[in-house]
């Protein structure tokens, strides 16, 4: 009976000290386990923490790079801006010197055109003048070189006689009124003394309205009037020749540029209203 009563209670310690030996190897794997949780744990604390500083260091990078070009942005725009002010400035003095080039042009065709239609009515006037000596010479009489009834026979050529009589006609040396008052308009239009070539050939057309220069004198009249800033009147005078069947052709086409140079198609009405 003894030896069965220490029997179980071996027993019973046995198993006491088993399971309290299963339960420490228990907790000795628990603790284990959490060890390497916690490894894995820190472990991954450092990759994170690893990842934030690439992070910021790639972020304070990107800044970096960025303000960088930020700043090249800003110095180009600058420039772009400088080299714009530049060409406008260039732009702008192109447009003067085109503009003073153009002014200059002008002036100088209104000039050369004066000129030159100046001298064509000049020529004019001349072939017109040479034209009427011609008609002159033609219709005169012919020169008497030898009085025939009272030739002498034993008179020898080349020699000299009394019966030799040299009669040419006489060329007139004098101008009349009109010419005068013409000559003196063409000299002050010439002279850009426009007021008074204004006087000469208004003068001329109130006292001869029959001249032969009656449609030259309208024509530089309206060229007077229109330098002196009258481009009404100037107007009236070049549509007076238009309107003329007798002025010449040239005249007419002279009068016909000046015409459509005023634009005084616009002025129609007014100068049928005066």
């Amino acid at each position: 009976m003894k030896y069965i009563i220490f029997f179980v209670l071996s027993f019973f310690c046995i198993e006491s000290t088993f399971a309290q030996t299963i339960q420490s190897s228990k907790d000795d794997d628990a603790f284990i386990n959490i060890e390497m949780k916690l490894s894995d744990l820190e472990d991954t604390i450092k990759s994170i923490t690893n990842a934030t500083e690439q992070s910021n260091y790639n972020q304070a990078q990107l800044r970096r790079e960025t303000s960088s070009i930020i700043q090249q942005l800003n110095y180009n725009i600058e420039e772009l801006k400088k080299r714009q002010e530049e060409n406008n400035k260039k732009m702008a003095q192109y447009e003067l010197e085109m503009q003073n080039l153009k002014n200059i042009t002008q002036l100088l065709k209104d000039d050369m055109t004066t000129s030159l239609k100046a001298d064509m009515m000049t020529l004019q006037d001349n072939m017109l003048k040479l034209n009427d000596t011609m008609s002159t010479i033609a219709t005169s009489e012919p020169l008497s070189l030898l009085d025939t009834n009272n030739i002498d026979n034993n008179i020898l050529p080349n020699q000299p006689s009394d019966n030799l009589l040299i009669t040419p006609t006489p060329t007139p040396t004098f101008k009349n009124e009109a010419q005068i008052l013409y000559d003196e308009g063409i000299k002050s239009y010439n002279n850009n003394d426009f007021k008074e070539s204004t006087n000469k050939f208004a003068e001329l057309l109130k006292t001869y309205p029959d001249d032969e220069n009656l449609y030259n004198s309208l024509y530089y009249l309206g060229l007077s009037l229109s330098k002196l800033g009258h481009q009404i009147e100037s107007c009236q005078s070049f549509k007076t020749i238009l309107d003329s069947e007798e002025a010449n052709n040239i005249i007419k086409n002279n009068a016909l540029l000046e015409f459509n140079n005023l634009n005084c198609n616009t002025m129609d009405t007014i100068i049928i209203n005066e």
